[in-house]
């Protein structure tokens, strides 16, 4: 039985679809969006949350508040509202986790709540005994990743910017070395950068307080 050979007119061509990547303009918006969504929820938050801890830590007054409903963002937040002088206030926090008798209030009840006299729109369930940033580990990690965001807007190519472009970056050449002196340097490296991250976090944490702490 003898094999059919196709004429090569008949044969089917290979079509290879080159694949589309970002434009450099196009990253350049992707980056600068996402610096400014993260500088939102890390930077603005922060703040904002290290603002008005800071009036409670220094002159918070005791009052009661009554719970208007959940919070949209459930993780046991409840929206509630109280009274200062004429005005009536509304604000947002977790059940109180230091009084017992507050932990487990529904809406219609009332809470204990805690506001600055100077600035009563300011309050919280829980009276902060110091001035912190929430989830600092987390926030400086979250700056690192900004402080790439920024520099891709600029320049997308530079070697700290994100690659969004979806491409390798081509390699640098660089001279072979033993296995075992790159192994110990790894392991230098990342012992000075953990020992510096939790440098900065205890000097922010503490630089924080007693910028904005009780004096």
């Amino acid at each position: 039985m003898s094999a059919t050979l196709l004429p090569m007119s008949e044969v089917t061509p290979r079509v290879t679809v080159p694949i589309s990547t970002p434009s450099i303009k196009q990253q350049r918006i992707s980056a600068a969006f996402l610096a400014l969504l993260m500088g939102y929820f890390f930077v603005v938050q922060p703040i904002r949350g290290v603002w008005d801890q800071h009036w409670l830590v220094k002159d918070g007054i005791p009052g009661m508040a009554v719970v208007t409903k959940w919070h949209w963002g459930g993780h046991n937040v409840i929206v509630y509202q109280y009274r200062v002088g004429q005005q009536v206030f509304t604000g947002q926090s977790r059940r109180s986790l230091e009084n017992p008798k507050y932990a487990h209030v529904m809406p219609g009840e009332k809470t204990i709540v805690y506001f600055s006299s100077s600035h009563p729109w300011i309050s919280a369930i829980d009276l902060p005994h110091i001035v912190a940033i929430p989830g600092l580990p987390v926030v400086l990690l979250a700056w690192f990743f900004l402080a790439c965001s920024f520099i891709t807007a600029i320049n997308p190519k530079h070697r700290w910017a994100v690659n969004l472009s979806g491409q390798r970056r081509p390699a640098v050449a660089r001279a072979p070395q033993p296995q075992g002196r790159n192994m110990a340097k790894d392991t230098i490296l990342l012992l000075v950068s953990a020992m510096l991250v939790v440098v900065a976090i205890a000097a922010i944490a503490i630089g924080t307080n007693a910028l904005f702490g009780r004096r």
